[in-house]
């Protein structure tokens, strides 16, 4: 059991620097959407996509470790969450229960900090979208554009009175 939960231990380990690198990635990436650096912005994403592969591969093998436990504790694995690892592991060795514990709450706070970014980025993307959107629909004329001007006597300009960029003959 103690070998067990000494290779989960590891593996925890593992995955709270996995996501270290993930979070350090995500305020790259937020960086170059800031700078609209497109090449950069990609490199991110293939970077990125290795990182939740790895991510992946490490929390199955977590939670083949898991059941691992749950089969040694006589316990259905589905109700053993990394908490009961912990009164599990403190059931052991006092110490190892206090390293889940530690590792679970740096585990719990950074993946709260990952989603926070990236939300973050989504929503500096989105928000990109909506302004190339609106750009195109400007130029093109699909849509009349949204005018904050005013007209030459100091009334506020009517909608529709704003010139095209290109014409829909062209």
């Amino acid at each position: 059991m103690e070998k067990i939960l000494s290779e989960l231990y590891q593996q925890l380990q593992k995955l709270l620097t996995l996501h270290r690198q993930l979070l350090d990635l995500l305020r790259a990436e937020r960086q170059a959407l800031v700078d609209a650096d497109a090449a950069k912005i990609e490199e991110l994403a293939l970077s990125k996509q290795g990182l939740l592969d790895q991510i992946a591969l490490a929390d199955e093998s977590r939670r083949k470790l898991v059941s691992s436990v749950a089969t040694a504790a006589r316990l259905p694995a589905e109700t053993v969450a990394l908490s009961r690892v912990a009164i599990i592991a403190q059931g052991l060795q006092v110490r190892l229960g206090e390293q889940f514990r530690s590792v679970q709450q740096a585990l719990s706070h950074i993946l709260t900090k990952v989603e926070e970014q990236g939300a973050y980025n989504r929503a500096l993307v989105e928000q990109s979208l909506e302004r190339l959107v609106q750009m195109k629909r400007n130029i093109v004329g699909s849509e009349a554009p949204k005018s904050g001007t005013y007209s030459a006597n100091g009334q506020q300009a009517a909608p529709g009175s704003g010139a095209r960029l290109i014409s829909r003959e062209a």
